[in-house]
């Protein structure tokens, strides 16, 4: 239908107005597209050299009715203006970048060739990635300063969004070669690859999963409260499944130094807290990485592992027990929290003659098969639901895209409206 109504070309027929509705309308569907894909080629429509039309204009052109020019997809294809490049601009750019690396992990893991031979790909990314966070201007940096700006208006869920999705795009890169993951390397990939290229790989998906715990503690404690992106939530998944299965692996450094990561790991997934009241299925997914977190802590607790550790630290080092201490008195307070705030709700019972609504607890808890790991610790649950991207938060409404990232209501003029559907 969008191509049918030629909304992948510009109409310079219509007013400014018309012609960024338009294009708004046609980035969405980019954006969606992409995301239900997770990266498998053969789902996309709205390829990148389909899409004639400029990037969307900031909010204050988009208001005033201001004539801007943003640039195409690719950039250094038309002469853009930075002081036109919004949120939603760059996030177009970043969605179809990290289609671009999905489909690029898909293939490594299922070719099953030596991961390393396709290292120029990899670079490419890590480059594209580079360039997109180069080409913001200072303002829409990511920094304490320039988050507290945002922190009591609307942009600050696109500026959170915009940010996260950049070091989740890293993770996504990269997590093929952290072993136990559902999407990691074969294990007779593992065996073929150069244990330097894996060690990269791990410490650059270590690295950005880190980032993004202190990315999502920043907010707190700038924010108010209000509840962010639904989105988000899948940035918070990824993160723990990154961090808790590099705790299981022994590579978050010292025993005492991976015990607060997973503590600040606790601290930065409350984030997700104020979106229950907004999105039920928020609150299995939450309770599911508070889960997973105790659930590391107490394999770890039972295991050889920890007593060689406290041995080599000092077994009366008293930062080890403090924040064992202070990541099961974490658990309480976070448990009576929830309960006080956002009650649970009664899990709907399917009948057999129809299907299971997407909001039922068994889709977002599923105990998923046991995997083996290589240092003989007991398993590692992967949740057997993960199908690439946040599907889930996709399939309710279009309004993800529209009030999920972009949150600006304005109202329209009626032949602004009328000229979004006159005949081209």
């Amino acid at each position: 239908m969008a191509f049918l109504l030629r909304l992948n070309h510009e109409n310079n027929k219509l007013s400014v107005t018309g012609r960024e509705m338009r294009r708004r309308v046609m980035w969405s569907i980019f954006i969606l597209e992409r995301r239900l894909a997770g990266g498998q080629l053969d789902l996309i429509s709205c390829r990148k050299d389909l899409m004639h039309i400029q990037l969307p204009s900031n909010e204050r052109d988009f208001e005033l009715g201001i004539q801007s020019t943003t640039g195409s997809l690719l950039p250094g294809d038309v002469d853009e203006q930075p002081s036109s490049m919004g949120t939603r601009a760059y996030y177009c750019r970043l969605s179809s970048i990290r289609h671009d690396i999905l489909q690029y992990t898909r293939t490594v893991i299922s070719e099953g060739t030596e991961a390393h031979d396709s290292r120029d790909e990899l670079v490419r990314l890590e480059r594209n990635l580079m360039d997109l966070r180069n080409s913001q201007p200072e303002s829409m940096q990511l920094s304490q300063r320039n988050m507290s700006f945002r922190a009591y208006s609307p942009h600050m869920r696109r500026y959170l969004m915009l940010h996260a999705m950049w070091h989740q795009c890293y993770c996504d890169l990269y997590r093929f070669m952290i072993p136990g993951l559902r999407d990691s390397l074969s294990e007779e990939a593992f065996k073929k690859t150069s244990p330097e290229y894996i060690s990269y790989c791990q410490a650059e998906a270590i690295k950005h999963g880190k980032a993004l715990v202190g990315l999502f503690r920043m907010v707190q404690d700038v924010g108010d409260g209000t509840p962010q992106d639904p989105g988000i939530n899948v940035c918070v998944y990824q993160c723990a499944r990154i961090i808790i299965r590099a705790f299981d692996l022994g590579l978050l450094g010292s025993f005492s130094t991976a015990l607060e990561v997973l503590l600040q790991l606790k601290d930065a997934a409350k984030i997700m807290i104020p979106i229950i009241a907004v999105k039920n299925s928020t609150g299995q997914l939450y309770h599911q990485i508070q889960k997973m977190i105790s659930f590391a802590v107490q394999r770890a607790s039972g295991s050889d592992l920890m007593t060689q550790a406290l041995q080599t630290e000092q077994t009366h080092d008293p930062n080890v027990l403090d924040i064992l201490a202070r990541i099961r008195q974490s658990d309480i307070e976070t448990g009576e929290e929830v309960l006080q705030d956002y009650p649970a709700s009664p899990v709907a019972t399917p009948s057999l003659n129809c299907d299971v609504a997407p909001e039922t607890a068994a889709n977002y808890i599923d105990k998923g098969p046991i995997l083996e790991e290589p240092l003989g610790n007991p398993g590692f649950v992967e949740p057997s639901w993960y199908t690439g991207f946040e599907n889930e938060h996709l399939f309710s409404s279009f309004g993800n895209t529209f009030s999920g990232f972009e949150d600006s209501f304005i109202d329209f003029e009626y032949q602004d409206i009328d000229q979004c559907y006159s005949e081209q």
